[in-house]
């Protein structure tokens, strides 16, 4: 399963912050959130995102995939994303 972005959704970067803009709701997110959003692009699927995100980060992989199945769930019930 891969995910892709809504239609007008935004990432936005002001000074060191990251926001996911859903119409006119600005939604801050961390470093890490802002590049998992910028992998919903409908190809990379979540063990494609895992494994990106794991040669960033050094983090155990089950932690990861959590985090990142976390993230994606919030993502979708605000709008942001959708599964493909």
């Amino acid at each position: 399963m891969t995910y892709i972005k809504s239609l007008g959704v935004t990432l936005m970067k002001y000074d060191d912050e990251f926001y996911i803009v859903v119409g006119e709701e600005p939604y801050e997110v961390n470093e890490t959130s802002a590049r998992i959003f910028d992998l919903c692009n409908g190809r990379d699927s979540l063990d494609d995102m895992c494994r990106k995100m794991l040669t960033i980060f050094d983090y155990e992989e089950a932690s990861m995939r959590g985090d990142i199945v976390t993230l994606l769930d919030e993502l979708k019930s605000i709008g942001a994303i959708a599964e493909v």
